[in-house]
C-alpha cells in the first residue's frame, strides 16, 4: 500500500503537468477560435457590440489588443465605448492598438486619451498617439505639437513626429513654429521640419527653402527642391544654377523641376547638357521634357536624335516634347508610332496627339481607344476626353464608361460629373449593376453625388442606393451612405454579414493551426531573399500573396522602389 502511495504521489508531478497542459491546450483553443471571429468580423465590415462587448472584457489581453486594432479597421461608430474603455486599458499591447484603432477613425471624441497619451512615458505609445492626433486635428491638437516641438528637453525623435505631422495643419501660427525650427541642430528635427515646410509651397517661406539647399542632409536639399518647384518663383535662379552641375542625379532631378515651373530659358544650355550620355537617364528625359516646354528651334534639332533611342523611356519622352514644339511637325512619328508592336510607343502616340491640333490626330486617337492595352487607351481617352469639342468628348464618353480597366471610367465619370450630364444617368446605372469592381463602382457613385439633388425623384436610382448600402465594401457603403442622405432617403442600416475575402473556415483554420508559416523565397539578380509569411497576422495579405506567387505573377518583375532597411516595392495586381 505504502508503494502505491510512493507510486501516486512520484506520479502527481506528472498529472498536474499533464492537466495544466490539457488546460492550456483548451484556452489556446478558445483564444484561436476568437482571434478567428475577431478576424472574420473584420473582414466583413460588421457590425456586432454583443461579440465586441465580450472581447473587450475578455481575460486574455491578445484577444483585447486584436479587438482595439478590428475597431480601427471596421470604422463602427456604435463601437465608439469600448474603444474608449480600450484606451484605459491596463496590458500595454491593448492601449497601443486602441491608440492605433483612434487614430483610424480620426473622432475628436478620443482626443483626451490621446492628449494624455502624447506625453506618455512609453515612446511606443507616445509615439502613435502623436501620430494619430494628426489625424484628429482639434485646436487641442495643435497646441500639443506645438508644445513638443518647441520643448528644447523633448526627445529629438518625438519633436520630430511632431514637424512631420503639422504639415497637415494650416494656419499661420503652426507655419511659424516650423520656421522656428528650421535651423535646430538636430537632423532628425531640421529634417521633418522641411518635409512639413516643403508641402506648404508658401512664397513666405522661400528664404527657408533656399537655405535648405545649403545644408549638408541630402535629404532636406531634395525637399528645399520639391519646394521651389512648387512655389515657381524666379527670385531664386541664381541659387538653383549650381545644381544643375553637380554629381547628384537626383539633386539635378528636382532641379529640372524647378526649371519647368518658372520656365527658365535661360537654363537652356544646362539643360542641354545634360543631354549628355554620361547623365542618369532619369535626368536626360527630365532634360527632355523641359525642352519640350522651354525649347527652341536650336533645341528641337538636339532632340530629334532621341527618337530612336534605344532607352523607350527616352525616346517617347523625346516624341511628347517633339509634339509641344513643333506641332504638325510631329504628325509622321505620331502616324508610325500609332501603330507600332510597342504598347509604350502607342500610348506615347496618343499622348503627343493632345499637342497636335489636326483631324488626322484625332483619328488617330479615336482609333488607340479601342486598343487592347489598357495603357494606351488612357492616354488616348485624356486627350478625347478633354477636347475643345463637345462633339468628340460626347463621342467617346460611353465607350470610355464601358471600359473594362478603371482609369477611363474615372475619365469618363469626372467628364459626366464636371459637365452635369444627367443624360448619362441610365448609363452610370447601368453600368454600375454590370461591374464587380469596388474601384470603378466607386467612381460611379462619386460621379452620382456630383449631381447633387438633382438625382430626387429620378429612376433607379433609389435601387442603385439600396444595393450600394448592402455592399461587402466598406467604402462603397459609405457613399452609399452619402448619397441616401442627399437623397432624403433613410440610411440603411449595417447587416449583420457581408461576405469575407477568404472563407471563415479558412480564417479558423489559419488561427487553429500550429504548422509552421509559410516561407517564400524571392530569386533576384542579387541574390536569394527569405520571407516569413505571417499569416495569423494578416492571414488575407499572405494567401493572396501565394495565390499571385503560384499564377506567375512576380516572375521578371522589376521592384520600382527600394529603400534600404525599409522597404521594397512592386506593383499590384490590377
Amino acid at each position: 500500500m505504502r508503494t502505491n502511495r510512493i507510486a501516486l504521489w512520484c506520479a502527481l508531478p506528472t498529472l498536474l503537468l499533464l492537466f495544466a497542459a490539457g488546460h492550456a491546450l483548451g484556452q489556446g483553443q478558445v483564444q484561436s477560435k476568437t482571434l478567428a471571429d475577431i478576424a472574420i468580423l473584420e473582414d466583413e465590415r460588421a457590425g456586432d457590440t454583443v461579440k465586441v462587448g465580450q472581447w473587450v472584457v475578455s481575460g486574455d489581453p491578445e484577444v483585447r489588443a486584436r479587438t482595439a486594432y478590428m475597431i480601427g479597421i471596421v470604422g463602427d461608430t456604435s463601437y465608439r465605448p469600448y474603444l474608449c474603455k480600450l484606451l484605459d486599458d491596463d496590458a500595454h499591447q491593448v492601449r497601443l492598438q486602441a491608440v492605433f484603432a483612434a487614430g483610424q477613425l480620426g473622432d475628436s471624441t478620443y482626443t483626451q486619451w490621446l492628449l494624455r497619451y502624447s506625453a506618455d512615458g512609453d515612446s511606443a505609445i507616445k509615439s502613435r498617439a502623436i501620430e494619430a492626433l494628426s489625424k484628429v486635428g482639434s485646436p487641442a491638437t495643435t497646441k500639443q505639437w506645438m508644445a513638443i516641438l518647441s520643448d528644447s528637453l523633448e526627445k529629438p525623435h518625438f519633436r520630430a513626429l511632431a514637424a512631420e505631422s503639422i504639415h497637415r495643419l494650416r494656419d499661420r501660427y503652426s507655419f511659424g513654429a516650423l520656421v522656428a525650427q528650421a535651423t535646430n541642430p538636430d537632423l532628425a528635427i531640421r529634417e521633418r521640419v522641411f518635409f512639413s515646410l516643403a508641402r506648404r509651397a508658401n512664397r513666405e517661406a522661400l528664404p527657408f527653402y533656399v537655405s535648405g539647399l545649403k545644408d549638408a542632409n541630402h535629404q532636406i536639399r531634395l525637399y528645399a527642391l520639391g519646394a521651389l518647384a512648387r512655389v515657381g518663383d524666379k527670385s531664386i535662379l541664381a541659387e538653383i544654377k549650381p545644381i544643375l552641375q553637380e554629381n547628384d542625379w537626383r539633386m539635378k532631378y528636382y532641379c529640372l523641376g524647378v526649371v519647368d515651373k518658372i520656365r527658365g530659358r535661360e537654363f537652356l544650355p544646362d539643360v542641354m547638357a545634360l543631354l549628355d550620355a554620361k547623365e542618369h537617364v532619369y535626368v536626360r528625359q527630365a532634360a527632355i521634357r523641359v525642352i519640350g516646354d522651354i525649347g527652341d528651334q536650336q533645341t528641337y534639332e538636339n532632340l530629334t536624335p532621341f527618337l530612336d533611342d534605344a532607352d523607350i523611356n527616352l525616346s517617347t519622352e523625346t516624341l511628347s516634347a517633339i509634339a509641344r514644339l513643333k506641332k504638325d511637325e510631329a504628325l509622321p512619328q505620331i502616324r508610325t508610332w500609332s501603330k507600332s508592336d510597342n504598347p509604350r510607343k502607342r500610348a506615347a502616340a496618343a499622348t503627343a496627339c493632345g499637342s497636335v491640333v489636326s483631324s488626322e490626330c484625332w483619328s488617330i486617337l479615336g482609333m488607340l481607344a479601342g486598343d487592347g492595352a489598357p495603357t494606351v487607351r488612357t492616354a488616348a481617352y485624356e486627350n478625347l476626353l478633354s477636347a475643345q469639342s463637345d462633339s468628340i468628348k460626347n463621342f467617346f464618353t460611353i465607350p470610355a464608361l464601358k471600359d473594362s480597366d478603371l482609369i477611363p471610367v474615372v475619365l469618363a465619370c469626372d467628364r459626366i460629373a464636371r459637365d452635369t450630364l444627367i443624360v448619362e444617368l441610365s448609363n452610370l446605372l447601368i453600368r454600375y449593376r454590370d461591374v464587380r469592381d469596388n474601384d470603378i463602382k466607386g467612381a460611379i457613385l462619386d460621379c452620382l453625388i456630383a449631381f447633387g439633388d438633382s438625382l430626387i425623384g429620378k429612376p433607379g436610382v433609389k435601387e442603385i442606393v439600396v444595393e450600394a448600402s448592402a455592399d461587402y465594401s466598406y467604402s462603397i457603403r459609405k457613399r452609399a451612405s452619402a448619397l441616401a442622405s442627399m437623397l432624403k432617403m433613410p440610411v440603411a442600416a449595417e447587416k449583420d454579414h457581408y461576405p469575407t475575402a477568404i472563407t471563415p473556415e479558412s480564417y479558423r483554420l489559419i488561427y487553429a493551426s500550429n504548422s509552421p508559416n509559410p516561407i517564400a523565397e524571392i530569386n533576384t539578380v542579387k541574390g536569394t531573399v527569405r520571407i516569413e509569411l505571417l499569416r495569423s497576422a494578416a492571414p488575407k495579405a499572405v494567401a493572396n500573396f501565394i495565390k499571385l506567387a503560384k499564377s506567375g505573377f512576380y516572375d521578371k518583375r522589376v521592384w520600382h522602389r527600394v529603400v534600404p532597411d525599409f522597404v521594397i516595392q512592386d506593383g499590384c495586381p490590377r
